[in-house]
């Protein structure tokens, strides 16, 4: 069976029983626990091979960690001796050399050749109850399974696994988009390019399902059938550099450890595009920052959502994603608002950070950037005499409702789904939401954002804007928190302008 990837590798398989045993503190797994090891199942593993450092963990949940490999090199499990557990190898894209080991503390290694560049997969293609490597590449196999016909030219995956039951495993490759088996589909969920899979019998039950690694999400995806349907369980482990491994791993070997969990995002920019930005994306979702499409486009949206993450914690205000910005997104939970126990849900209006909270039933729901009013004095066409350009201050609620785009017949400038919280002010998308104080008295907010809560706001809703954040009193004993409660919206009964 077998596991990993080097342009794509995947593995199912099973580690030598005769691993020593150290003092592994057991963790939740969600396969059925056999303590006594003696009906093990196929459990997930990682290798980082930037440091050749393997993940195991058996399906008592006990995980450890040892080095093995050279770096850059692509991992496979097998059965290399037949004792219904699997042990570790690697493949060196660059060389062809095949390495594996029953057991990597006592030695022994067994190191072949075979093709540079391909896709390196392992499994019992004989029945024989061992596996071995073969490379998948052009369209052809070299190893096990060579001078197998009906290959497709390229694959993206490439798999082995007893699909019929006969005891010899079958070749699994993923085309064009489909999963493929001598020129067969083959009932399987689709993944995208980006993903890494594997193979296991994780229940026990004697077939083989899917395990999606997403790097993007540092998560694995445990299928428990042929279909979504069948039902999934996310498992938060990895980091995007890392490969997956799959098998039956007996008692572990090396340092006791934990599955790690690493969101790897290097600096990014306006322009850049590709799984460090997906990632960024959905790591900035995740904490009610970032509402627009994981797309891995490093595009307006994704810059609101930095600046907004920036502006919450007080950092330089810029739109680039910098060096030690992952690091602090990891510890990230959103402060500085106060709790109101009477006001479930409400809106917050940080004016010395420059951001907005969302708040519904008594949660963080978003977290948006906002431009204020600029503080400067400005000769108002329509009112014939100097205005400042400053936000009210204070606890108001809103009013009500102006859909779509409203446009000043005076001056022509727009702003979008306006949230009035007094006759003059409202809450409203715009065009341009700088850094910085700059409106002439609303609070701006991106215009994509402002849609998006056409169903989250309500007439009624508390609105709170302040400079420094305001201390509440907790509440007595005999006073009553309400529940959330949430009004209907009203139309517009037209724009105020200055």
């Amino acid at each position: 069976m077998r596991a990993g990837r080097s342009a794509r590798i995947l593995v199912v398989g099973a580690l030598t029983g005769a691993w020593l045993a150290a003092s592994f503190p057991a963790a939740a797994a969600p396969w059925p626990v056999t303590a006594d090891m003696t009906h093990p199942v196929d459990t997930l593993g990682l290798y980082d091979p930037a440091t050749a450092t393997w993940y195991l963990q058996d399906s008592v949940g006990r995980t450890s960690a040892f080095e093995f490999g050279d770096p850059g090199s692509v991992p496979v499990m097998g059965d290399w001796d037949g004792d219904g557990f699997d042990s570790p190898g690697f493949y060196d894209p660059a060389t062809g050399d095949l390495v594996r080991v029953d057991d990597p503390a006592a030695g022994a290694w067994m190191v072949s050749a075979l093709p540079a560049g391909g896709i390196p997969v392992a499994g019992d293609a004989d029945g024989d109850g061992r596996d071995e490597v073969a490379v998948f590449m052009d369209g052809t196999v070299t190893g096990a399974w060579e001078g197998t016909t009906g290959l497709p030219a390229a694959a993206d995956d490439v798999l082995a696994t007893d699909l019929d039951g006969d005891g010899s495993d079958d070749l699994v490759l993923l085309a064009e988009g489909s999963w493929w088996t001598g020129g067969r589909a083959v009932e399987l969920p689709l993944i995208d390019p980006a993903d890494r899979a594997v193979l296991g019998d994780w229940d026990g039950d004697g077939s083989a399902t899917l395990a999606v690694f997403r790097p993007r999400n540092a998560e694995f995806w445990l299928y428990w059938g042929s279909e979504v349907a069948g039902g999934i369980t996310i498992l938060p482990i990895g980091s995007s550099r890392m490969l997956p491994v799959a098998g039956r791993f007996g008692m572990p070997h090396g340092d006791p450890a934990v599955l790690p969990r690493i969101i790897d995002i290097p600096p990014l920019a306006s322009g850049d595009a590709g799984q460090a930005v997906a990632r960024l994306q959905t790591e900035l979702a995740a904490r009610n920052l970032y509402s627009g499409s994981v797309d891995g486009i490093y595009g307006p949206a994704t810059e609101y959502a930095v600046m907004a993450f920036h502006k919450a914690l007080g950092r330089e205000r810029t739109w680039d994603w910098k060096p030690g910005d992952t690091d602090l997104l990891l510890e990230f939970e959103p402060t500085g608002y106060p709790i109101r126990w009477d006001e479930p849900d409400r809106i917050e209006v940080d004016v010395g950070r420059q951001i907005m909270f969302l708040i519904l039933d008594q949660e963080v729901a978003a977290i948006l950037p906002v431009s204020t009013g600029g503080g400067y004095t400005y000769y108002s066409e329509r009112a014939h005499r100097n205005v400042s350009a400053n936000t009210p201050r204070g606890d108001f609620e809103l009013l009500r409702y102006s859909p779509g785009k409203s446009c000043d017949p005076l001056y022509g400038w727009c702003i979008f789904d306006a949230w009035n919280f007094t006759q003059v002010y409202a809450i409203h998308g715009y065009g341009s939401v700088p850094a910085y104080p700059a409106s002439h008295g609303c609070v701006r907010i991106p215009l994509w954002e402002s849609a998006r809560l056409e169903s989250l706001f309500f007439v009624g809703m508390p609105v709170h804007v302040w400079d420094v954040m305001p201390e509440i009193p907790l509440p007595t004993f005999d006073q009553t928190v309400p529940g959330p409660a949430r009004a209907g919206k009203t139309g517009s009964a037209g724009a105020y302008w200055l």
